[in-house]
Protein backbone atom coordinates (compact mmCIF):
# COMPACT_ATOMS: atom_id res chain seq x y z
CA UNK A 1 0.00 0.00 0.00
CA UNK A 2 2.43 2.30 0.79
CA UNK A 3 3.98 1.99 -2.88
CA UNK A 4 0.31 2.85 -4.18
CA UNK A 5 0.63 6.08 -2.08
CA UNK A 6 4.06 7.25 -3.26
CA UNK A 7 3.18 6.51 -6.97
CA UNK A 8 -0.60 8.80 -6.23
CA UNK A 9 1.69 11.57 -4.49
CA UNK A 10 2.44 12.42 -7.74
CA UNK A 11 -1.32 13.57 -9.04
CA UNK A 12 -3.37 16.22 -7.04
CA UNK A 13 -4.87 15.91 -3.91
CA UNK A 14 -8.31 15.09 -5.14
CA UNK A 15 -6.65 12.21 -7.13
CA UNK A 16 -4.36 10.85 -4.58
CA UNK A 17 -7.85 10.22 -2.38
CA UNK A 18 -9.43 8.79 -5.01
CA UNK A 19 -6.53 6.54 -5.67
CA UNK A 20 -5.90 5.94 -2.18
CA UNK A 21 -9.64 5.00 -1.77
CA UNK A 22 -10.05 3.15 -4.55
CA UNK A 23 -6.92 0.78 -4.26
CA UNK A 24 -8.11 0.65 -0.88
CA UNK A 25 -11.52 -0.87 -1.64
CA UNK A 26 -10.15 -3.76 -3.35
CA UNK A 27 -6.81 -4.25 -1.91
CA UNK A 28 -8.64 -5.04 1.55
CA UNK A 29 -12.42 -5.70 0.24
CA UNK A 30 -12.49 -7.28 -3.01
CA UNK A 31 -8.97 -9.36 -2.65
CA UNK A 32 -9.65 -11.36 0.11
CA UNK A 33 -13.21 -11.96 -0.72
CA UNK A 34 -11.76 -13.58 -4.17
CA UNK A 35 -8.52 -14.80 -3.38
CA UNK A 36 -9.45 -18.21 -2.56
CA UNK A 37 -10.60 -18.46 -6.16
CA UNK A 38 -6.60 -18.18 -7.16
CA UNK A 39 -4.69 -19.89 -4.64
CA UNK A 40 -3.20 -23.24 -6.01
CA UNK A 41 -5.16 -23.01 -8.89
CA UNK A 42 -4.43 -23.74 -13.08
CA UNK A 43 -6.00 -20.97 -15.40
CA UNK A 44 -4.90 -19.36 -18.28
CA UNK A 45 -4.57 -15.32 -19.29
CA UNK A 46 -5.68 -13.59 -22.75
CA UNK A 47 -2.73 -11.62 -23.75
CA UNK A 48 -0.23 -11.20 -20.95
CA UNK A 49 1.31 -10.76 -18.74
CA UNK A 50 -0.32 -7.56 -17.03
CA UNK A 51 0.74 -5.55 -14.80
CA UNK A 52 -2.64 -5.46 -12.52
CA UNK A 53 -1.83 -9.34 -11.48
CA UNK A 54 1.71 -9.07 -10.28
CA UNK A 55 3.20 -8.59 -6.73
CA UNK A 56 4.13 -5.43 -6.86
CA UNK A 57 0.72 -3.87 -8.10
CA UNK A 58 -0.67 -5.07 -4.90
CA UNK A 59 -4.44 -5.20 -6.57
CA UNK A 60 -4.87 -8.53 -7.96
CA UNK A 61 -1.50 -10.13 -7.03
CA UNK A 62 -3.01 -13.44 -9.15
CA UNK A 63 0.47 -14.78 -10.49
CA UNK A 64 2.07 -15.63 -7.07
CA UNK A 65 -0.70 -17.44 -5.93
CA UNK A 66 -1.49 -19.67 -8.34
CA UNK A 67 -0.23 -22.95 -9.05
CA UNK A 68 0.19 -22.35 -12.60
CA UNK A 69 -1.10 -19.58 -15.50
CA UNK A 70 -0.74 -20.41 -19.26
CA UNK A 71 -1.24 -17.33 -22.25
CA UNK A 72 -2.10 -17.00 -25.06
CA UNK A 73 -1.21 -14.32 -27.44
CA UNK A 74 -2.31 -13.95 -30.82
CA UNK A 75 0.78 -13.97 -32.90
CA UNK A 76 4.68 -14.66 -32.36
CA UNK A 77 5.19 -10.80 -32.23
CA UNK A 78 2.68 -8.23 -31.15
CA UNK A 79 3.16 -4.63 -29.67
CA UNK A 80 2.99 -5.11 -26.28
CA UNK A 81 4.86 -8.49 -25.74
CA UNK A 82 7.52 -7.99 -28.57
CA UNK A 83 8.93 -11.61 -29.46
CA UNK A 84 6.97 -14.50 -28.28
CA UNK A 85 8.16 -18.26 -29.00
CA UNK A 86 5.54 -21.54 -27.85
CA UNK A 87 6.38 -23.23 -24.86
CA UNK A 88 6.06 -23.57 -21.52
CA UNK A 89 7.83 -20.13 -20.82
CA UNK A 90 5.66 -17.63 -19.37
CA UNK A 91 7.51 -15.86 -16.49
CA UNK A 92 5.65 -12.75 -15.67
CA UNK A 93 7.38 -12.41 -12.37
CA UNK A 94 10.90 -13.46 -13.47
CA UNK A 95 10.05 -16.97 -12.87
CA UNK A 96 8.57 -19.49 -15.58
CA UNK A 97 4.96 -20.70 -14.52
CA UNK A 98 2.83 -21.25 -17.48
CA UNK A 99 2.96 -22.14 -20.97
CA UNK A 100 2.88 -20.08 -23.87
CA UNK A 101 0.18 -20.35 -26.58
CA UNK A 102 0.31 -18.83 -29.71
CA UNK A 103 -3.37 -18.69 -30.90
CA UNK A 104 -6.04 -16.35 -30.89
CA UNK A 105 -8.05 -15.91 -27.76
CA UNK A 106 -11.41 -16.43 -29.28
CA UNK A 107 -10.04 -20.22 -30.60
CA UNK A 108 -8.68 -21.71 -27.80
CA UNK A 109 -9.30 -25.49 -29.73
CA UNK A 110 -6.35 -26.66 -28.21
CA UNK A 111 -7.63 -26.36 -24.37
CA UNK A 112 -10.50 -29.09 -23.28
CA UNK A 113 -13.40 -27.77 -22.15
CA UNK A 114 -14.10 -27.48 -18.53
CA UNK A 115 -10.50 -27.92 -17.65
CA UNK A 116 -9.52 -24.75 -16.07
CA UNK A 117 -10.00 -22.76 -12.66
CA UNK A 118 -10.02 -19.04 -13.88
CA UNK A 119 -9.82 -17.06 -17.02
CA UNK A 120 -7.94 -13.39 -16.72
CA UNK A 121 -8.24 -10.70 -19.48
CA UNK A 122 -6.49 -7.60 -18.87
CA UNK A 123 -7.51 -4.93 -21.45
CA UNK A 124 -8.13 -7.93 -24.37
CA UNK A 125 -11.65 -8.04 -24.79
CA UNK A 126 -11.98 -4.24 -26.28
CA UNK A 127 -9.36 -5.68 -28.82
CA UNK A 128 -12.01 -8.97 -30.49
CA UNK A 129 -14.23 -7.71 -32.94
CA UNK A 130 -16.08 -10.32 -31.80
CA UNK A 131 -16.23 -10.16 -28.02
CA UNK A 132 -19.83 -12.55 -27.03
CA UNK A 133 -17.47 -15.01 -29.18
CA UNK A 134 -14.43 -14.71 -27.19
CA UNK A 135 -16.55 -14.85 -23.93
CA UNK A 136 -17.96 -17.69 -24.74
CA UNK A 137 -14.57 -19.97 -25.92
CA UNK A 138 -13.02 -18.61 -22.26
CA UNK A 139 -16.35 -20.04 -20.38
CA UNK A 140 -16.37 -23.34 -22.22
CA UNK A 141 -12.44 -23.81 -20.69
CA UNK A 142 -13.77 -23.39 -17.53
CA UNK A 143 -14.91 -25.84 -14.84
CA UNK A 144 -18.15 -25.72 -13.42
CA UNK A 145 -17.74 -22.65 -10.45
CA UNK A 146 -14.26 -21.21 -12.08
CA UNK A 147 -13.73 -17.48 -12.10
CA UNK A 148 -13.71 -15.18 -15.12
CA UNK A 149 -12.03 -12.05 -14.68
CA UNK A 150 -12.65 -9.26 -17.17
CA UNK A 151 -10.40 -5.98 -17.08
CA UNK A 152 -11.26 -3.05 -19.32
CA UNK A 153 -10.67 0.11 -20.32
CA UNK A 154 -13.01 2.56 -18.65
CA UNK A 155 -14.42 4.54 -21.70
CA UNK A 156 -14.34 8.06 -19.29
CA UNK A 157 -10.79 8.04 -18.16
CA UNK A 158 -8.92 6.89 -21.39
CA UNK A 159 -8.61 8.13 -24.92
CA UNK A 160 -12.19 6.55 -25.74
CA UNK A 161 -14.03 9.30 -23.75
CA UNK A 162 -15.40 10.81 -27.04
CA UNK A 163 -17.12 7.22 -28.52
CA UNK A 164 -19.97 5.96 -27.60
CA UNK A 165 -20.49 2.85 -25.30
CA UNK A 166 -20.83 -0.27 -27.81
CA UNK A 167 -24.98 -1.37 -27.57
CA UNK A 168 -25.39 -5.08 -26.41
CA UNK A 169 -27.52 -5.25 -29.42
CA UNK A 170 -25.04 -4.67 -31.83
CA UNK A 171 -22.32 -7.44 -29.77
CA UNK A 172 -25.24 -9.70 -30.56
CA UNK A 173 -24.75 -8.60 -33.93
CA UNK A 174 -21.42 -8.78 -34.22
CA UNK A 175 -22.04 -12.68 -33.00
CA UNK A 176 -24.77 -13.75 -35.73
CA UNK A 177 -22.42 -12.25 -38.51
CA UNK A 178 -19.62 -14.29 -37.11
CA UNK A 179 -17.75 -11.35 -37.45
CA UNK A 180 -13.45 -11.81 -37.17
CA UNK A 181 -10.86 -9.89 -36.80
CA UNK A 182 -10.36 -8.60 -40.08
CA UNK A 183 -13.76 -6.65 -40.06
CA UNK A 184 -13.43 -3.26 -40.56
CA UNK A 185 -17.32 -2.18 -38.86
CA UNK A 186 -15.54 0.45 -36.65
CA UNK A 187 -12.30 1.57 -38.09
CA UNK A 188 -14.39 5.02 -38.74
CA UNK A 189 -15.61 5.26 -35.74
CA UNK A 190 -12.37 5.00 -34.11
CA UNK A 191 -10.44 7.24 -36.87
CA UNK A 192 -12.40 10.09 -35.92
CA UNK A 193 -13.54 10.10 -32.41
CA UNK A 194 -10.24 8.52 -30.43
CA UNK A 195 -8.50 11.49 -28.50
CA UNK A 196 -5.21 11.26 -29.98
CA UNK A 197 -4.12 13.62 -27.15
CA UNK A 198 -4.58 10.63 -24.67
CA UNK A 199 -3.30 7.59 -27.19
CA UNK A 200 0.05 6.24 -26.68
CA UNK A 201 2.85 8.07 -29.08
CA UNK A 202 4.98 4.85 -29.01
CA UNK A 203 2.06 3.38 -31.05
CA UNK A 204 0.54 6.07 -32.65
CA UNK A 205 2.89 9.34 -32.67
CA UNK A 206 0.51 11.27 -35.38
CA UNK A 207 -3.01 11.01 -36.38
CA UNK A 208 -1.64 9.55 -40.15
CA UNK A 209 0.16 6.63 -38.00
CA UNK A 210 -2.85 5.82 -35.91
CA UNK A 211 -5.14 6.10 -38.99
CA UNK A 212 -2.80 3.26 -40.71
CA UNK A 213 -2.70 1.36 -37.49
CA UNK A 214 -6.21 1.09 -37.32
CA UNK A 215 -6.53 0.15 -41.37
CA UNK A 216 -3.93 -2.87 -40.73
CA UNK A 217 -5.77 -3.66 -37.54
CA UNK A 218 -5.54 -7.46 -38.56
CA UNK A 219 -2.02 -7.41 -38.57
CA UNK A 220 -1.29 -5.88 -35.40
CA UNK A 221 -4.63 -5.93 -33.34
CA UNK A 222 -4.10 -2.57 -31.45
CA UNK A 223 -8.05 -1.01 -32.45
CA UNK A 224 -10.29 -1.03 -29.90
CA UNK A 225 -13.29 -2.07 -32.24
CA UNK A 226 -15.64 -1.55 -29.10
CA UNK A 227 -16.42 0.41 -25.75
CA UNK A 228 -17.18 -0.60 -22.46
CA UNK A 229 -19.12 0.33 -19.49
CA UNK A 230 -20.44 -1.55 -16.39
CA UNK A 231 -23.94 -1.84 -17.78
CA UNK A 232 -22.29 -3.53 -21.16
CA UNK A 233 -20.26 -5.93 -18.97
CA UNK A 234 -23.35 -6.88 -16.62
CA UNK A 235 -25.46 -7.53 -19.56
CA UNK A 236 -23.09 -10.10 -20.89
CA UNK A 237 -22.69 -11.56 -17.76
CA UNK A 238 -26.39 -12.24 -17.82
CA UNK A 239 -26.59 -13.53 -21.26
CA UNK A 240 -24.50 -16.31 -20.54
CA UNK A 241 -25.77 -17.29 -16.41
CA UNK A 242 -22.60 -15.70 -15.07
CA UNK A 243 -22.56 -14.58 -11.45
CA UNK A 244 -20.85 -10.74 -10.69
CA UNK A 245 -18.95 -11.51 -7.63
CA UNK A 246 -16.84 -8.74 -7.45
CA UNK A 247 -16.24 -5.11 -9.30
CA UNK A 248 -14.33 -2.12 -9.02
CA UNK A 249 -12.70 0.64 -10.96
CA UNK A 250 -9.38 1.30 -9.47
CA UNK A 251 -7.38 3.85 -10.98
CA UNK A 252 -5.71 4.98 -13.13
CA UNK A 253 -8.76 3.99 -15.81
CA UNK A 254 -9.63 0.10 -14.80
CA UNK A 255 -13.01 -0.88 -15.08
CA UNK A 256 -12.54 -4.66 -13.31
CA UNK A 257 -15.25 -7.14 -13.28
CA UNK A 258 -14.97 -10.88 -11.65
CA UNK A 259 -17.41 -13.43 -12.03
CA UNK A 260 -18.46 -17.43 -11.56
CA UNK A 261 -19.31 -19.67 -13.64
CA UNK A 262 -22.65 -21.69 -12.80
Amino acid sequence: MIALVRRALKAGPRKILRRYYRAATIRFGLWPRVRFRFENAHGLEIGGPSALFQTDHRLLPIYAIANRVDVCNFGETTHWEGELQEGYNFRPEGQVIGYQYICGGDDLGRIPDASLDFVLSSHTLEHFANPLRAVEEWIRVLRSGGTLVLVLPDPKRTFDHRRPVTTFEHLLEDREADRREDDATHFDEAIHLTDLEQYPKSIAPDPAAFERNCRANFQNRCLHHHVFDFQLLERILGLYGLRQVGRAAPEPYHLIVIAQKP
